[in-house]
């Protein structure tokens, strides 16, 4: 897989569940919404680790996630 091919994949995962994230929400089952937006937050930043040429690693933890993209959190965040 190309570096473009694993961007497009991880990002377009994301895309994915969007919907169902929302659909959730919309019927009131918001465990569930919850953990489909966190794998919508996983998904777009391991896109964006895919991006640097790094292969994203196999975990789910969204701070450590954030912190190899290079972003910048608050304590708050």
């Amino acid at each position: 897989m190309t570096q473009s091919q694993a961007v497009n994949h991880w990002f377009a995962s994301a895309e994915r569940n969007i919907p169902a994230a929302r659909d959730m929400f919309r019927l009131k089952h918001y465990d569930w919404s919850l953990f489909l937006w966190h794998l919508v937050v996983e998904k777009a930043l391991k896109s964006v680790i895919a991006k640097s040429g790094e292969v994203p690693p196999p975990i789910n933890d969204l701070r450590k996630l954030a912190v190899m993209t290079g972003l910048a959190l608050t304590d708050d965040q």
